[in-house]
């Protein structure tokens, strides 16, 4: 059904909202991701950096890092009340990219591959 036939269902109220937002954008599966990319730059040491970069030199896998983490309850801001657990727990997407930057000028970048 293409898309004006919907719409004209709407129009003469025999569908209502849902069901043509349902037949208009389907519902897609997103892929989990299996590993993630980390990177951090540090601005004021250099060697930390090098650090960084030498340990998170290979993607990490996404069990892993779940193990890791899965009695961490904190946080992750005031702004975003959700913790860290329930975060992981919800399934990372593939391609999904996260970029952090911090009030002394630390960033971060997490890749889901």
């Amino acid at each position: 059904m293409n898309k004006y036939k919907v719409l004209n269902k709407l129009k003469n109220k025999n569908y209502d909202i849902e069901q043509v937002y349902s037949k208009l954008y389907p519902a897609s599966k997103r892929r989990k991701s299996r590993y993630i990319k980390m990177k951090m730059v540090i601005p004021d040491s250099k060697g930390v950096t090098t650090l960084l970069k030498v340990i998170f030199a290979f993607p990490i896998p996404v069990w892993l890092l779940k193990k890791m983490m899965r009695n961490n309850n904190q946080l992750i801001s005031d702004e975003f009340p959700i913790k860290i657990n329930d975060l992981l727990s919800t399934g990372l997407a593939k391609g999904m990219f996260i970029k952090v930057n911090s009030v002394d000028g630390a960033k971060i970048t997490i890749k889901a591959i």
